[in-house]
């Protein structure tokens, strides 16, 4: 009932706010980011018009990035974030991003070719460096408007064939040959996998900026707290907290 609900609203509120309400485009961070005509929710234009969106991890990347860097991202959603990192690392350095809702990943090659230091992938993104091969992609929900995606997975005994679509850190390194000092974090639900498994990342990795979803977990705040302690364990430690968004160094 919730959730056809807020569909009802999304609706009710498309049908009645023309476009012309919201403004062509915004910047946030230097990043030219379109909002009218956009098939975005009247939520998600209403943070962006207030220049609200992502504002933590935005504040994260404009202290760490200085330019070259090589970043591996977990969650494109709408890819403000990762426009705005395409700028703050220039052409010297290279984006990957990764995102499984297809409607997302649709609206994000549009704007694409302005940005030739990030490559879109379409898929499961899992913050881990290898998953299980059981690993079972039971669904997904986009009950969070158009913001991102919730990933439903479980670890299944009979389950041997790894979905062609999951896409963990290992994946990205033997396919691209790209191993990221940098690795960004925004995919709900996922993330619980680095509690499920032995949390390990290759040495390459030194820094982890990640957006926690205490709510949405099983367990919720003793997930996100399994969290943490798994990036500490790993050799990580915590350099600065915005809100419910991390930045981890490798100590």
């Amino acid at each position: 009932m919730k959730t056809f609900l807020l569909k009802l609203r999304r609706a009710i509120l498309a049908k009645f706010i023309p476009e012309i309400f919201w403004p062509v485009s915004v910047n946030i961070a230097g990043a030219i980011i379109p909002i009218r005509n956009e098939p975005f929710s009247f939520g998600t234009k209403w943070i962006l018009k207030k220049n609200e969106y992502e504002g933590a991890e935005i504040a994260l990347v404009k202290e760490l990035l200085n330019g070259g860097e090589y970043i591996l991202e977990m969650g494109t959603s709408i890819g403000v974030l990762t426009r705005v990192m395409s700028n703050l690392i220039g052409p010297s350095g290279k984006i990957i991003s990764v995102e499984c809702n297809d409607t997302l990943y649709k609206s994000c090659l549009r704007w694409k070719a302005d940005y030739p230091n990030i490559f879109l992938l379409k898929g499961y993104g899992f913050p881990v460096y290898t998953v299980p091969d059981n690993l079972s992609i039971d669904g997904y929900s986009d009950d969070l408007g158009s913001l991102g995606t919730q990933i439903d997975f479980s670890v299944k005994p009979d389950n041997v064939n790894k979905d062609e679509m999951i896409i963990d850190i290992k994946t990205v390194e033997d396919k691209f040959n790209f191993r990221p000092s940098i690795l960004v974090i925004d995919v709900e639900g996922s993330e619980e996998l680095m509690v499920e498994t032995a949390f390990h990342l290759p040495d390459y990795i030194k820094h982890i900026i990640i957006e926690l979803h205490g709510g949405m977990y099983k367990k919720q705040l003793e997930t996100q707290d399994a969290i943490i302690n798994a990036i500490k364990k790993d050799g990580f430690a915590l350099n600065k907290m915005i809100a419910g968004s991390y930045h981890f160094l490798r100590s």
